[in-house]
């Protein structure tokens, strides 16, 4: 599989910029939006970004700041209780980009390829995957 750079971030827009943000996608670039929230003058987005490069993703991120958005890198993390995890397997089931592996029917998740879009969290019955903020200096 190639390697793809993945960013998720919080834009905020207002105004004539909500109606010229499809100007700044390009090819190849893939947006999933993960949570949003609009007002009659305003968009705040949590988005997963997906790109060829590293440097696709900075280039999409200056673009939306010269549009004069707020944009914020979000930093989150998987968290994978596996004490209360009882390998339903109802996770992989809605994850959209591979990142939740079954392997002899156990569950382990692939932060390579998860975009953090929450979808494994939300339908865990047992609460053993959350999306969390990663702490500075974790890796």
């Amino acid at each position: 599989m190639n390697e793809r750079a993945r960013k998720i971030v919080r834009v905020k827009a207002r105004g004539e910029v909500v109606r010229t943000l499809s100007e700044v996608v390009e090819e190849g670039l893939e947006i999933s939006i993960l949570s949003a929230s609009v007002t009659p003058d305003s968009i705040t987005a949590e988005l997963a970004v997906q790109a060829p490069s590293e440097e696709h993703v900075r280039e999409f991120l200056r673009t939306l700041r010269r549009f004069g958005l707020e944009v914020k890198e979000l930093e989150k993390t998987l968290v994978h209780d596996e004490e209360t995890c009882v390998h339903c397997t109802a996770c992989h089931s809605v994850c959209p980009t591979g990142a939740v592996v079954v392997e002899d029917h156990e569950v382990s998740l692939d932060e390579s390829e998860c975009i953090m879009c929450g979808s494994c969290a939300e339908i865990c019955p047992t609460g053993a995957i959350k999306v969390a903020s990663r702490k500075e200096g974790e890796e």
